[in-house]
């Protein structure tokens, strides 16, 4: 995502008014990876957090109304918390 993004701030690319919505959307998928591996790391992790990160990511639906970036990084997360989900179901 650096390279690509020519080592500038996801966050100051989308200010800047070049919408970037491919890398926002790895960006959210990095984040969400983010958060379920701090999960882990404070006393595990079950269906029910996962349940609950998931919730807490898809109430910020008016966020992903406001701009194309936005709308990107919450469906990367949410798109990789439920291939966690898939992955896990058939483990």
């Amino acid at each position: 995502m650096a390279e690509a993004a020519g080592d500038v701030s996801m966050c100051a690319i989308a200010r800047s008014g070049r919408p970037m919505p491919a890398l926002k959307y790895h960006e959210g998928r990095v984040a969400m990876l983010g958060e379920v591996r701090r999960a882990l790391e404070s006393g595990g992790i079950d269906d029910e957090r996962i349940r609950e990160i998931g919730d807490r990511w898809q109430r910020h639906e008016r966020l992903a109304a406001s701009s194309p970036d936005w709308e990107a990084y919450l469906q990367g997360g949410i798109d990789a918390l439920g291939e966690l989900r898939t992955d896990s179901d058939s483990a």
